[in-house]
């Protein structure tokens, strides 16, 4: 069982903070779930560019595109 909330789900580096309205499902909270890590969507992730470089151990991930930008002072 689970329900829907709108959120703002924000993301910095060291120049802009990118936010994104989303649509969250929540689970409702049970015994067996209590410990599950949150997962970031698709809807978000399919906004960025994404490179994987195995034989540096690491992960970038650009914004493309977001609802609002907002410069760092």
């Amino acid at each position: 069982m689970s329900y829907e909330k709108p959120a703002i789900i924000s993301f910095s580096d060291r120049n802009f903070t990118y936010s994104y309205a989303v649509n969250i499902e929540i689970s409702v909270p049970t015994e067996n779930n209590a410990r599950f890590p949150s997962l970031l969507g698709r809807d978000v992730i399919n906004r960025w560019r994404c490179t994987l470089d195995f034989k540096r151990n690491k992960v970038r991930a650009e914004p493309r595109s977001w609802d609002y930008r907002g410069k760092i002072t």
